[in-house]
Order: structure tokens, then sequence, then C-alpha cells
């Protein structure tokens, strides 16, 4: 399982935070914004973003993004295919 999901629409406001283990700060989210705002379109902003105290992975559908913050102190390797399936399986029971 992934340790926290922010659900976040077009304009960065958080529709829905959850955290199964510990609590991420919603700077996390400021950060990803950032990132999105650097970029021409919102597509090409990386799935897996890298700051100094972790890993923000993302995945997109339309305006709504689905957004986990990992610490650095997990091999992101290791979970990173783990999570894609994971978001993916998200998005499947946010449409049913």
């Amino acid at each position: 399982m992934f340790p926290n999901l922010f659900i976040i629409n077009s304009t960065g406001e958080v529709l829905i935070e959850k955290h199964w283990e510990g609590k991420a700060p919603r700077k996390v989210v400021e950060t990803f914004m950032e990132q999105q705002v650097k970029k021409e379109r919102k597509i090409d902003v990386t799935p897996v973003i890298e700051t100094p105290k972790c890993f923000l992975v993302h995945s997109r559908r339309g305006d709504i993004v689905l957004l986990t913050a990992i610490n650095k102190e997990v091999c992101l390797i290791l979970r990173k295919p783990d999570l894609r399936w994971k978001l993916g399986r998200a998005w499947v029971y946010l449409v049913v």
C-alpha cells in the first residue's frame, strides 16, 4: 500500500487526502503544482518527481491527479511497479 494519497483537481485544490503511514505535509502538493507550472503542458510532468525529502509519484486522468509522497528511506525501484499498479487500481475504485 502507498503511504498516503492526495486527490487533486486542476487548480491544485486537494479534494481528498488520506494517510495510512504517518502524515505527509500538504507542502508536497505545492511542490507538485510548482513542477506542473514549469512545464508547458501538464502531461509533460514526469510520473516520479524527486525532492530532497521524498519522491512524489502521480497519475493523471483528465483534470484529476492522484498523488502520493514516499519517503526517501524506501527503495523506490522496488516499490515503483507496485505503486503504479496500485494507483491504477485506485482509479478503478473511484470510477465504480
